[in-house]
This record gives C-alpha cells, sequence and structure tokens, in this order.
C-alpha cells in the first residue's frame, strides 16, 4: 500500500541539504515564524476582530501558564 509514489531526487537533496548545513537541527521559536504569524493575520483578523502578528514574551508566558 505504501511506498509506491516515491519522492523525486530533487526532494531527497533539499532535505540533505538542509540536514547537512546544520541550520535546520534545532525548535523553532516558540512564537512561530513572523511570516506564518503574517499570514494568519492576513487570513483572519477582521474589522470586529483585529489583531497582529506581533507577540510578546508576556503573552507566550500568559499562554503557556493558561495550558498548564
Amino acid at each position: 500500500m505504501f511506498g509506491n509514489l516515491p519522492p523525486p531526487p530533487v526532494a531527497y537533496e533539499g532535505v540533505r541539504k538542509a540536514l547537512d548545513s546544520g541550520k535546520y537541527n534545532g525548535y523553532g521559536y516558540s512564537s512561530g515564524l513572523l511570516c506564518a504569524r503574517e499570514a494568519v493575520v492576513k487570513e483572519y483578523s477582521t474589522d470586529e476582530a483585529p489583531f497582529t502578528p506581533d507577540v510578546s514574551e508576556r503573552d507566550i508566558n500568559e499562554q503557556v501558564y493558561y495550558l498548564l
């Protein structure tokens, strides 16, 4: 059932280059990438419920506290 649609060689090479570079071997920022936050704001922010992609350390701490 699986393994019958292998990725193209260029995909393997891209992953190999990323791993070998050492730039992508850790956790990302807890606040997420700015470009991703901007995309969410663009898609979901409204006049009635506006928000920005800005995130402070306090915002993150409050959310972590809430989850605990």
